[in-house]
């Protein structure tokens, strides 16, 4: 009896991993069992094929950004909406700061 009082300690100390390592288990038994590789692969090319999408998007709209900066208006000054406030927002590039 005295064993198991000195060793409670110790079991208790013990019970977090030994309850890590049987869940990593479970998980990873579980997850071998849902997916399979072909579906992976096509699901993972598909994601590329969607992101490569966005960033020609973004590109395009980066684009005629750039231009719009680049060609002022007309009378000189910035466009307005009517109230005094500037139409187009002025925004801080990641790039401007690094030239």
């Amino acid at each position: 009896m005295e064993f198991l009082v000195a060793a409670l300690p110790f079991l208790l100390f013990l019970a977090c991993p030994v309850m890590m390592v049987f869940c990593m288990v479970g998980m990873r038994k579980a997850g071998c069992s849902t997916s399979k590789a072909g579906e992976t692969q096509g699901s993972r090319e598909e994601r590329i094929a969607s992101l490569e999408g966005q960033l020609a998007m973004i590109q395009t709209e980066l684009t005629a950004l750039h231009a719009a900066e680049a060609t002022p208006p007309s009378n000189g000054s910035r466009a307005t909406n009517g109230s005094g406030v500037s139409a187009m927002p002025e925004v801080a590039h990641a790039s401007q700061g690094s030239a």
